[in-house]
């Protein structure tokens, strides 16, 4: 009688624990309905088959034996269901959270000189300082701190406008001003200018904060904010900008983008074409109305600008965006058991040496060859060439049994790792697609390209080293991406022995 009892007990567990695993598996929205049937009757037909015995068997004397038999297996099949359970909660958390993003976030501080006698921001206040800001750039951000500090004070700040970061920093030398007001992003694009190296050591915050801004997403020749980003699955072409940020803190971190790529996507035909921009390409800023700056400086004031900027650059919408945190690549790379990238040439970086074709990477050995530029003649193009290596690489890994030992972990990684605008659904319409038709990805990259010169920069306010395009390179990128959006299959020595040379 007790047998009997505990194979209904443990019966009903294990059809509780697969009803669970299916509406978690429902839940990712990435397995096709199909596969969805398949996996409920996979998980069924045990726990039926064995009721059927119990009832076939109701008088026989192996009855026992089998009713043994069958709480055991039912005992199994609930363990693996739990196990199952736990791996899909996992993922669909993992694109639940990487697909969330829509906000970005920086630390904006209240700077004063190292040697100024304010120990905090109301010591600002009482001595009556002036505060300069940016004039372009996070104005509503700034805003709201300068509202969050006066709201605490009786004393109303004394505000002083610059149009760029040079002449902000250069009113606090001339004691035009005695504090302003910037974000860790602009510091950091400071930093990099020459004879500023070490401006932050001449500096020191009273005032910091952490804010988050919503990435705004515009359509190229509309006014409206796209509120839902979407495409006709398996029918239409889309354009997703991917930005590769090298920093240590967290992915929606507003930084410079190291890596600008847009992907051209056809569902239909499965080609994709990924066209990298230099860093320091010389482009027109909408935000300074029409003004020139190098690309990398458009991240400062957010991903929503650096989209703005390769949209005009190229004439198209790009309504989505990935953002990548090579950085957080490394443990990912070390729970892969490292990655095989293909170098085309012979280099040392970071204390290691690379040789030309296959090298087998740690994740630390993947940023210091994803870094290097400097032992290049093309330089940032280099870069970007290896940082797509990586990511192909890594992708590679994860599509292998490797990830199944470290599932969990990698899993927890990706979610501080990668930031996108798609939304669960879209993914997973591709996801299932992929799952359903098997078929492969014909992928083709292309680099526009320039010449170097000494240019101003509209958001430094100061010459520096800037990529002048050669426009037939940037025609040929919007003939290519033409071309998936119209179906064509591109051949990567077709596109390489067409591109313009210069």
């Amino acid at each position: 009688m007790l047998k009997k009892r505990l194979f209904y007990i443990f019966f009903a567990l294990n059809i509780i624990a697969t009803f669970t695993l299916l509406g978690f598996v429902v839940l990712t929205k990435i397995v096709p309905t199909l596969y969805v049937t398949l996996l409920l009757i996979l998980f069924l037909i045990i726990p039926v088959v064995l009721l059927i015995l119990q009832k076939v068997l109701k008088h026989h004397r192996q009855r026992s034996r089998v009713r043994v038999i069958g709480i055991i297996l039912l005992i199994l099949g609930i363990i693996i269901d739990i196990v199952l359970i736990y791996y899909v909660y996992i993922t669909n958390r993992t694109i639940g959270e990487v697909t969330s993003a829509n906000t970005q976030s920086e630390i904006i501080q209240v700077y004063v000189a190292k040697d100024d006698p304010a120990e905090n921001i109301n010591d600002a206040l009482s001595r009556e300082y002036r505060f300069g800001i940016l004039k372009v750039g996070d104005r509503e951000v700034v805003n709201e701190l300068i509202n969050k500090i006066e709201s605490n004070s009786t004393v109303k700040m004394d505000i002083i406008e610059y149009p760029s970061i040079i002449d902000l920093v250069s009113a606090m030398k001339s004691s035009k001003i005695d504090s302003f007001i910037l974000s860790d992003a602009y510091m950091e694009a400071l930093s990099s200018m020459e004879g500023y190296a070490k401006y932050n050591e001449s500096v020191r915050a009273i005032y910091s904060t952490s804010v988050e801004s919503e990435i705004k997403v515009v359509k190229k020749n509309e006014t409206k904010e796209v509120e839902e980003s979407s495409f006709d699955y398996l029918s239409e072409c889309f354009s997703i900008y991917i930005s590769g940020i090298d920093t240590y803190g967290p992915v929606t971190t507003k930084s410079r983008s190291d890596v600008n790529i847009i992907a051209t996507v056809n569902l239909k035909t499965h080609n994709v074409l990924l066209v990298s921009t230099p860093r320091d390409f010389y482009v027109p800023f909408g935000i300074f109305d029409g003004a020139k700056d190098k690309l990398t400086h458009a991240g400062v004031y957010g991903i929503d600008t650096s989209m703005d900027v390769l949209g005009d650059l190229y004439g198209i919408d790009l309504n989505y965006y990935m953002r990548v945190n090579f950085t957080g690549f490394t443990s990912i790379i070390d729970k892969l058991g490292g990655v095989d990238v293909v170098s085309d040439a012979r280099f040392s970086a970071g204390g290691y040496v690379f040789v030309e074709g296959s090298n087998h990477l740690t994740g630390a050995e993947a940023l210091a060859f994803s870094r290097e530029r400097y032992s290049f003649a093309d330089g940032d193009r280099a870069r970007g060439r290896h940082q797509m290596a990586v990511i192909k690489a890594v992708i590679n890994g994860m599509a292998s049994t490797t990830i199944l030992t470290n599932y969990s972990s990698i899993m927890a990684e990706l979610s501080g790792t990668f930031q996108t605008n798609m939304t669960q659904d879209e993914i997973g319409e591709i996801v299932k697609d992929q799952i359903s038709t098997q078929k492969g990805w014909n992928v083709v990259t292309y680099s526009v390209d320039g010449s170097g010169t000494t240019a101003m920069s509209a958001a430094m306010g100061v010459n520096a080293y800037m990529m002048v395009p050669y426009d037939d390179t940037v025609e040929y990128a919007k003939e290519l991406m033409t071309k998936v959006k119209d179906g064509y299959t591109l051949n990567q020595s077709t596109v390489e022995d067409n591109a313009p040379k210069h």
